[in-house]
């Protein structure tokens, strides 16, 4: 998978994700090629006891979603072991990702790495169809297709990238059967990225030189801002236990 030339450092943003309805919370939010999601507060560690107040949603403490893991994370740069069996754990881990998909309210697609699991799992939802697959693979690949790519592991750059337009993928479904995937532009783009992030590979890696450099400069000035801003405006939410 090639990366272009001349990668730039990008802002662009366009499209959306309406409600998922599938044994979890509706997602509605603006959508670019945001990859992942962000989950900036882990609720529920360490507590007991009875539902946890949420955006005004009451949620299970099992229900929880996990915090992203961001660049410099080592387990971000680690290739995810293969599953060997589709269980009930993989099963519960699929749904924690898709909490956190929804508490996100701003992603299309996740994989386990980026939540500290090294498992090769990917799950998605577009056009309102919450998919997951096990082990995926890119068999096949095709043509050509530069768009500017993001990724909340490195949250708030975007870098136009190139990639092949169409892709073969092959895995596994929850019910252990083998799957073949044919995607296209956005779908294939996000396939390349989640299989990225299984073996270990962030947008970083993918640039060379002189753009690896502008491009790791430019996460960094943005890292500082966020966190000058969030020390102006802390974010304060309430639990309620009981």
């Amino acid at each position: 998978m090639a990366t272009g030339e001349h990668a730039a450092i990008g802002f662009h943003h366009e499209g959306g994700v309406g409600k998922r309805d599938v044994d979890h919370h509706g997602v509605r939010g603006r959508v670019g090629l945001v990859i992942e999601v962000m989950a900036w507060v882990e609720l529920g560690v360490g507590l007991v006891g009875g539902p946890v107040t949420v955006g005004g949603h009451s949620r299970s403490l099992a229900e929880m979603s996990y915090t992203i893991r961001t660049y410099g994370d080592p387990v971000l740069k680690t290739q995810a072991s293969t599953v060997d069996d589709v269980d009930g754990k993989i099963v519960r881990l699929v749904d924690a990702m898709f909490d956190t998909l929804v508490d996100s309210g701003n992603g299309i697609a996740l994989a386990a790495p980026q939540i500290g699991v090294q498992k090769q799992v990917v799950v998605w939802d577009i056009d309102e169809n919450p998919l997951a697959i096990i082990n995926p693979e890119i068999v096949e690949s095709d043509g050509e297709w530069v768009y500017d790519e993001g990724c909340l592991s490195i949250p708030g750059l975007y870098v136009e990238m190139l990639r092949p337009k169409t892709v073969l993928v092959r895995g596994v479904d929850l019910n252990g059967e083998i799957i073949e995937i044919e995607a296209d532009e956005l779908e294939a783009r996000m396939f390349q990225h989640e299989i990225d992030h299984l073996n270990g590979v962030l947008m970083f890696d993918r640039l060379e030189g002189d753009q690896r450099k502008e491009a790791i400069k430019e996460y960094r000035r943005i890292e500082d801002e966020a966190t000058r801003e969030a020390a102006r405006n802390p974010i304060r939410r309430r639990l309620g236990l009981g």
